[in-house]
């Protein structure tokens, strides 16, 4: 038994030597989960202590407090480990080094993978970045660098603290469970004050978010799932304050979710929008048409006050959607010197959507700074009128008087009427659905570049081109920046072989082409459609020329497209004699354009001076075929930006160049 004792106590010593020699000091390794520990003890360094810090983190103390000094605690990006309390002394700053943090996803302070962590504050704790730093040379643009990240953890807890100008978000969360944020300021970030990208159980409770600017989307608070996986459930936003963000104040977009993705429970209480774009967005399908994400979104005692466009937005929510709820809100002071706005939007992102559905505004009250009608929606998408807006509207004018408004099927028909009779429009039809030897090239410039529609490709762009045969096909083109500040594109373009009948085929890569004009070619294997893709990274494209025919791809999808520097634009489509054809494009609700159409004889067919909701032609039983011209131009409102075009009855191809074109099966397919 003696000897054994002496073994113990020698390996208690052997234990303490090695704590001396990893750590620097002499705790016992035994009794370290039972210590408060102080970083100073560590050391510190007023120009870099983040060798003190990470020590202190990886020494396995429990509580750990980050005391005040002669000045902030300056570091570079900390990791976390579990069962952490991470105290920070009232009025002492954890500072990112100022000309470090170059990589674009750099953070200062992460949470990945842990369980059991506490970060706790009191009056002035505070972590800040360098946000204006970050947002020019010699930094990478970049919307990651945030304050405080936590992924992929379990039972995190937060309070008392302050995030400010980080270089992305206050606060991110994603793919994580059981978080807490309470009492908390998100002031002055890049991006969002905080994003809730995945998570279930999240509390975020007395919380402020403010003065986010820098790079879309600019919102106080963000919900928004990065891939149908990802879940939204039981997150609960409670007397938090959204103000002065340059984005929304409450955003959920449910984007990338689905009806395979687990249905989203959101509530938002006791919670208040002041001096936002708009005070409480909501879309559930912006890249689709169906497919939605079920469960449920809540806003219950909320207010939304002095928003720059309006009170409630809430779009891309059919009646197979998710809920959407209001429960004895207030909406004020809507956008005072902007007549066009409303307090209440209800749109549709696509065309082919259906109307907005499955809302119930509850209890609203509303108080205006002018007199408008309170909502605005309902003609922006094809079919027939909801059936599921519900809820008692209590609008008070400027002179005091009162009006009320019962939400019923009744009121939905009158005010948000059926589109196109209710019903749908004329199936899409896939390109090319006939051989190859039927297609006919028209080319006046053959093996010269031509000058094409002064049109920017939107939105995971895409254009159809044609190669007669094999060889070398030339494009110039470029990015166009169209938000100030956005960093340009660094992803390839991509060509797809288009099979018989649609069907994808080989794929290629072409280099990046950046915000000035390029030539870039493509060596076609053989004679055929392919697809060109520009990347989805926030910039638009511009094809300026081609040798070969070339038309935006709106075959399986409507497309979105955007004037160069506001100018007029043309299009061109074929509709073969005998087809029932109908286009269609629309404004995106805040956008406006005029338009023209042109049937193949040159007449002109249909004028809309101001397009603001869907304009609609169709053609049934086209009597004679041809290329028909659509030319878009400014309004006499402003806004001509955005423009959603679609095609029904014929194949989606809307020719940039009338030089330069294609018809297939002598002009029928």
């Amino acid at each position: 038994m003696a000897e054994s004792a002496k073994l113990e106590d020698m390996k208690k010593i052997i234990l303490k030597v090695v704590a001396i020699w990893v750590t620097g000091i002499s705790w016992p390794v035994d009794t370290m989960a039972d210590q408060v520990v102080k970083v100073s003890s560590f050391g510190y360094d007023p120009v870099d202590s983040t060798r003190f810090i990470q020590k202190t983190l990886d020494s396995g103390a429990r509580k750990i407090v980050l005391d005040k000094q002669s000045g902030p605690w300056v570091t570079l990006p900390l990791l976390v480990r579990s069962n952490t309390e991470f105290l920070v002394e009232p009025h002492v700053e954890l500072l990112a080094k100022r000309g470090e943090f170059k990589g674009i996803r750099d953070y200062l302070f992460t949470l990945d993978g842990v369980t059991n962590v506490t970060i706790r504050g009191g009056e002035g704790s505070t972590f800040r970045m360098w946000k204006s730093d970050y947002q020019k040379p010699p930094y990478a643009k970049s919307e990651w660098r945030y304050t405080l990240r936590i992924i992929r953890s379990e039972n995190v807890h937060v309070e008392g603290m302050r995030f400010i100008e980080s270089g992305g978000d206050g606060i991110v969360i994603a793919q994580s469970k059981n978080v807490t944020i309470r009492n908390c300021l998100c002031d002055r970030n890049h991006r969002q004050g905080i994003s809730l990208c995945s998570g279930e159980n999240v509390l975020i409770e007395n919380t402020v978010m403010s003065n986010t600017s820098g790079t879309a989307p600019q919102a106080g608070i963000d919900l928004e799932p990065d891939t149908p996986g990802e879940k939204l459930v039981n997150c609960t936003l409670r007397n938090c304050l959204s103000e002065n963000n340059q984005g929304d104040g409450f955003t959920v977009y449910l984007n990338s979710l689905n009806e395979d993705s687990s249905p989203v429970s959101i509530l938002f209480e006791n919670c208040r929008s002041v001096g936002n774009r708009n005070a409480a967005a909501v879309s559930g399908g912006g890249g689709r048409e169906d497919r939605f994400v079920k469960g449920w979104i809540r806003f219950r005692g909320c207010t939304f006050d002095s928003p720059r466009f309006h009170g409630i937005s809430v779009g891309a929510s059919p009646a197979t959607a998710f809920s959407v709820s209001f429960a004895d809100c207030v909406i004020s002071n809507v956008s005072p010197d902007n007549a066009t706005m409303s307090d209440v939007c209800f749109n549709a992102p696509r065309i082919r959507q259906g109307f907005c559905d499955g809302v119930d505004l509850g209890n609203l009250t509303i108080f205006q700074p002018i007199d408008r009608p309170w909502f605005t929606g309902g003609k922006q998408a094809i079919g027939p009128s909801p059936t599921q807006i519900t809820g008692t509207v209590r609008v008070v004018k400027p002179t005091g008087k009162t009006e009320t408004t019962v939400l019923d099927r009744a009121w939905a028909e009158k005010n948000l009427p059926a589109i196109h009779g209710g019903k749908s429009l004329s199936p899409r039809r896939v390109f090319p659905e006939s051989g190859q030897a039927d297609v006919t090239v028209i080319d006046t410039a053959r093996g010269k570049a031509v000058e094409l529609s002064p049109v920017a490709i939107l939105c995971k762009a895409k254009v159809i081109f044609f190669a007669e045969a094999p060889g070398r096909v030339l494009f110039t083109g470029r990015q166009v920046i169209a938000v100030p500040g956005r960093p340009a594109g660094q992803k390839p373009l991509t060509v797809t072989a288009i099979k018989q009948g649609g069907g994808k085929g080989r794929s290629w890569k072409i280099p990046n082409v950046r915000d000035q004009s390029t030539e870039f070619s493509f060596d076609a294997p053989a004679r055929g459609f392919y697809r060109l893709q520009f990347p989805d990274e926030g910039t638009r494209f511009y094809l300026e020329k081609s040798t070969v025919p070339v038309a935006v791809d709106a075959t399986s999808d409507e497309h979105v497209i955007a004037p160069i520097q506001r100018k007029t634009f043309s299009l061109w489509f074929d509709a073969p004699a005998g087809d029932t054809f109908s286009f269609l494009c629309r404004g995106d609700s805040y956008y406006r354009f005029s338009v023209k159409v042109f049937s193949p004889d040159g007449k002109l067919f249909a004028d809309q001076r101001i397009v603001e909701d869907i304009f609609l032609i169709e053609r049934e039983k086209n009597a004679t075929g041809g290329l028909w011209r659509v030319d878009f131009d400014r309004a006499e409102k402003p806004n001509y930006d955005w423009i959603r075009v679609d095609m029904g009855g014929v194949p989606g191809c809307f020719f940039l160049s009338p030089e330069k074109r294609w018809q297939i099966g002598n002009g029928r397919d």
